[in-house]
C-alpha cells in the first residue's frame, strides 16, 4: 500500500505539472523564469523543498519497513530526485541560471520536457495500478 500511495502522489504531481506546462505554456514559463531569476529561493521552491524531503523520507521508510517486490523502482527514482534536490539547494545560483537559460532558449525543448513529465506521471499511475 505504501508504494501504491507514493506512486499516486508522484503520478498526480507530475501530471498536474505537465498539464499546466502544456496548457498554460507561455504564462507558466514566464512565471517560472521570474522565480528562477531571484537571488534567493523563490516561494515555489520553499514549498517544494519540504515536499521533496518528505517524499524521500516516506519512500525510505517504506523501503525499510514495508518493502514490496519492485519497490526499488520508486526508491531509486525518488533517491535520484532527492540528490538533485540537494544539488539545487547547494548550487542555487548555478542551477537557476541554467534553467533560466533553458527557458529563454524555449522552443521545442520546453514542450518536450512537459511531454516527458506527463509520460513519467502516467508511468507512476500505471505502477500504482499494475505493480503495487
Amino acid at each position: 500500500m505504501w508504494y501504491q500511495v507514493l506512486s499516486w502522489v508522484l503520478s498526480i504531481t507530475c501530471t498536474v505539472k505537465a498539464l499546466i506546462g502544456l496548457l498554460f505554456h507561455q504564462r507558466f514559463y514566464e512565471w517560472d523564469r521570474k522565480q528562477y531569476l531571484s537571488k534567493r529561493w523563490p516561494i515555489s521552491f520553499v514549498v517544494f523543498l519540504p515536499y521533496g524531503i518528505g517524499l524521500c523520507i516516506v519512500t525510505w521508510y517504506a523501503t525499510y519497513f514495508h518493502y514490496v517486490k519492485h519497490g526499488w523502482i520508486l526508491t531509486a527514482t525518488v533517491s535520484v530526485t532527492g540528490l538533485k534536490l540537494i544539488n539545487i539547494v547547494f548550487n542555487w545560483k548555478q542551477t537557476s541560471t541554467a534553467f533560466v537559460d533553458f527557458i529563454e532558449r524555449g522552443g521545442i525543448s520546453l514542450w518536450l520536457l512537459d511531454i516527458a513529465v506527463l509520460v513519467i506521471g502516467i508511468s507512476f499511475g500505471l505502477l500504482a495500478i499494475y505493480v503495487y
